[in-house]
């Protein structure tokens, strides 16, 4: 099979898929002989028609993996540091 290039849509050119945050993206390339399958998987990030509804580039998820066990359930935690731009 020869190489070709290619894109996922939801029907027309209106519901393209997009990179992480809705994004454009380039077209995906496939390369006969790079795969040893005739199955390629792969992952849809996001659709750009759908870029309001994603979050926005200046979101972070913050994931708490460990509390002291003493912590009553009703606390609050507060974060700070300047990878949100905050100096002060």
């Amino acid at each position: 099979m020869p190489d070709f290039e290619y894109k996922i849509n939801r029907g027309d050119w209106e519901s393209v898929e997009g990179g992480q945050f809705g994004v454009k993206i380039d077209n995906r390339v496939y390369k006969s002989k790079d795969q040893e399958t005739d199955t390629i998987f792969i992952e849809i990030q996001s659709w750009e028609d759908l870029i309001d509804s994603l979050p926005s580039l200046d979101t972070m998820t913050l994931c708490i993996d460990q509390i002291p066990d003493q912590t009553p359930d009703d606390a609050s935690f507060y974060v700070a540091g300047t990878f949100n731009g905050w100096y002060r």
